[in-house]
């Protein structure tokens, strides 16, 4: 099991979401609703399914687990979200090991070197330089996901 499966496993996604959203009980046991984080709206059709561990806002179409809902809280990327939510609840975060084959040492690396390049860009992007892409990806009709 990986150490996204287990931080996922000890994590519930209402006390996340419930962090950033209030939330009510709702209907079944383990349905609750809000307002969406995700856009305007002045009756609650944003739902969060504790027992199947996601969210799916029935307005702007918005779904994912607890790890994309906090991506999207924070703008943060995978790891970072996988960091933040672990320190956040006290679990350990593994440290990568590093292997003594150099073939692999090379993929470590150049995985790294790909990691950094797509937070600069995703960085840019969301910066002040990067209104004008935002403006010609939006007349493209690319969702920030996609853009992400």
């Amino acid at each position: 099991m990986s150490f996204a499966e287990q931080l996922k496993s000890q994590l519930n996604i209402v006390d996340v979401v419930s962090q950033y959203v209030r939330l009510k009980r709702s209907g079944a046991a383990h349905r609750f609703v809000g307002l969406c984080p995700f856009h305007s709206e002045k009756t609650p059709s944003f739902s969060v399914h504790s027992g199947n561990q996601f969210y799916y806002c029935f307005g702007c179409h918005a779904t994912g687990d607890v790890f994309k809902f906090v991506q999207e809280m924070e703008s943060l990327t995978f790891p970072e979200v996988l960091h933040t939510l672990a320190e956040r609840n006290g679990i350990p975060v593994p440290q990568r090991q590093r292997p003594d084959d150099p073939e692999q040492q090379e993929k470590a690396a150049i995985f790294e070197m790909q990691e950094i390049a797509a937070q600069l860009f995703q960085d840019n992007l969301r910066g002040p330089c990067g209104a004008e892409a935002r403006s010609y990806l939006q007349s493209r009709g690319v969702s920030k996901d996609s853009a992400d």
